[in-house]
C-alpha cells in the first residue's frame, strides 16, 4: 500500500543532507546579539577549494582588520570570535582589536591579497539599516542589490542572521533576501536553510502544468511549520508523486508521453483538486530539529484537454524540498 503524505515526512530520514554550496569564501552567519555568557561572532564559509587568508581583510563598519595567515579547509566553516583574545586556527579566528558589532552595522568581506576599497569585495551584510561605507561597492560587485537595503536585525537574544547558501543555487538570490533569521544557530558548521528548487524537466511545453514560486527566498520548508506549493496552468485535478530519492532522468514515451520524463522514485501519492486553475500541496512539517537538511521531492501528473499524447496529460518539473530550521 503507497504510504499517504500525512506519513511521509518520517521517511525524510531517509534522504541525504544537501551539500553546502559557498562562493569560495563569504559571510556565512553573524550573532550581533549573543546570550549572556557568550560572544558576538561572525562565521566564513568555504566552497571547494582551500583558502589562503593571507592579506585578507575584513571591515566592520569603517573598520578594516587583517584576518591571520591561515589555510581554511574547502567546505568547511570558521568562527570569527569579535573582540577576543585567543590562538587562531582554521576553525577559530580571534579579532581582539574588533570594534563591537552594532545593532545596525555592516561587515564586508574582501578577496584575499586586495586591498579594501580597490575591487573584488566578495561578500557583504548590512543589517538594522546601517547602510554601511562598503555597500556601494558592494553594489557594484554584485553582491548585493542596492544601496538602500539592509537586512533585519533579529529580535531574540541569540538569534543569528544566517545565509541561505543551499537556495542561491536556484535563483539569483543577494542583499537581505540571502539572509534570515535562525533561532537555532549552527556557528562552526553548514546553514540550515529551507529551500525549494526545480532540479528536472517534466515535459517540454512551456505552458504546461508546473510547480509555481519555487525561487521565493522564504518559501521553506521548514520544521514546524507549513509547507505550501502550488501547480499552476492547470484546471484538472493533480497527481502527485512524492519521495525522498532521485533519479536519472526516465523517458516516459514507453507508458504514452513522449518527451517527457520523470526524476524521482514512487514513494507516496496524493491526490489535489483543482481550484482556480491551482493545485495547492500543504504539508505540516513536524518540529523535529533531526528533520533539518533533509529533502522531499515532488513531481505530479496532471490531465490536460490541450495534450497530443496518447495518456492525455503531462507531468510537472521535478521540484526539491529541502528542509529547514529556523
Amino acid at each position: 500500500m503507497l504510504r499517504p503524505f500525512l506519513a511521509f515526512v518520517p521517511f525524510a530520514l531517509l534522504a541525504n543532507v544537501a551539500h553546502a554550496q559557498f562562493f569560495e569564501i563569504e559571510l556565512t552567519e553573524v550573532l550581533v546579539q549573543p546570550t549572556a555568557g557568550d560572544h558576538q561572532k561572525i562565521e566564513l564559509g568555504t566552497a571547494h577549494i582551500p583558502i589562503d587568508t593571507t592579506a585578507t581583510y575584513i571591515c566592520i563598519g569603517s573598520t578594516v582588520i587583517p584576518l591571520p595567515a591561515l589555510t581554511l579547509p574547502p567546505y568547511s566553516s570558521t568562527i570569527i570570535h569579535v573582540g577576543r583574545v585567543g590562538s587562531s586556527s582554521p576553525s577559530h579566528i580571534y579579532l581582539p582589536s574588533a570594534p563591537p558589532l552594532p545593532l545596525a552595522g555592516a561587515v564586508a568581506l574582501f578577496r584575499p591579497g586586495i586591498t579594501p576599497g580597490t575591487s573584488d569585495l566578495v561578500s557583504y551584510l548590512d543589517w538594522g539599516g546601517a547602510l554601511g561605507p562598503h555597500i556601494a561597492q558592494a553594489v557594484t560587485e554584485g553582491v548585493w542589490p542596492t544601496v538602500t537595503d539592509s537586512a533585519p536585525l533579529p529580535v531574540a537574544v541569540g538569534s543569528t542572521l544566517a545565509n541561505r547558501w543551499s537556495c542561491r543555487s536556484g535563483g539569483n538570490i543577494n542583499g537581505p533576501d540571502a539572509w534570515y533569521d535562525d533561532s537555532t544557530p549552527t556557528m562552526g558548521s553548514q546553514n540550515d536553510p529551507g529551500c525549494t528548487v526545480w532540479y528536472g524537466l517534466g515535459c517540454p511545453n512551456l505552458t504546461t502544468p508546473s510547480w509555481g514560486n519555487p525561487g521565493s527566498w522564504d518559501l521553506g520548508p521548514w520544521t514546524g511549520e507549513q509547507y505550501t506549493i502550488v501547480i499552476t496552468n492547470t484546471s484538472f485535478p493533480a497527481l502527485v508523486v512524492g519521495s525522498t530519492t532521485a533519479t536519472a532522468p526516465v523517458d516516459l514515451t514507453n507508458i504514452g508521453m513522449p518527451g517527457c520524463f520523470a526524476h524521482l522514485t514512487l514513494e507516496a501519492l496524493q491526490v489535489l483538486p483543482s481550484n482556480g486553475g491551482l493545485c495547492t500541496f500543504q504539508l505540516t512539517v513536524p518540529p523535529t530539529p533531526i528533520l533539518a537538511g533533509y529533502e522531499l521531492h515532488l513531481q505530479a501528473f496532471v490531465p490536460d484537454a490541450t495534450a497530443t499524447n496518447s495518456l492525455g496529460g503531462f507531468v510537472t518539473n521535478a521540484l526539491r524540498a529541502t528542509i529547514g530550521s529556523r
